[in-house]
């Protein structure tokens, strides 16, 4: 394979490994944030913008005390897609890697590769949309917003990545040791 492909695969690679880690930083600073609000058993009030924006939009702000498990029950839907964003990018990163180090895209594992980053597209698809169809049956309307993303991109990815995994021949490792016997 040439100079340039490898270049290119080294490129994804870093850039998959830089969205992994602004995912894990915003997922940890979520979890930092609204995780200890599992265990108030009071209720809270909120106000409108910052993390809290991100995450839903608020309607009333500080009027009435809500829930603290309504709260996080509404954060969960993005929480869930960026967790499993941090995931496909990590798990695109390694296969990115690998395809470096092999020095070509139908490594001995690809079709795997390409089949688990086909499976994490579609769960950020679905986990995301029901967790939203949850808390909008749940959490009040009166205090928040709770609209699903649509995640058709996503979806478009998936089936193109299994579709992919389909063209990929197989090949396993004792297949190369032997074609380079010959």
């Amino acid at each position: 394979m040439s100079n340039n492909r490898i270049k290119l695969f080294k490129v994804f690679r870093i850039l998959a490994a830089v969205c992994a880690a602004c995912c894990g930083l915003f997922m940890l600073t979520a979890l930092v944030t609204f995780g200890p609000m599992l265990f108030i058993k009071g209720n809270l009030t909120v106000e409108a913008g910052g993390l809290l924006g991100f995450f839903i939009d608020v309607i009333k702000e500080g009027e009435n005390p809500i829930k603290s498990s309504d709260l996080v029950l509404s954060v969960l839907p993005r929480f869930s897609a960026l967790l499993l964003l941090f995931v496909f990018f990590i798990k695109a990163a390694l296969s990115l890697k690998r395809a470096e180090r092999e020095e070509e895209a139908h490594f001995p594992s690809a079709k795997k590769s390409l089949r688990s980053l086909a499976v994490t597209s579609f769960l950020l698809v679905l986990i995301p949309s029901v967790l939203t169809r949850v808390a909008q049956n749940i959490v009040s309307p009166f205090f928040f917003n709770i609209t699903g993303t649509d995640r058709t991109g996503w979806l478009i990815l998936g089936l193109a990545l299994l579709f992919f995994s389909f063209l990929v021949p197989e090949k396993s490792k004792n297949n190369n040791s032997t074609e380079e016997q010959i």
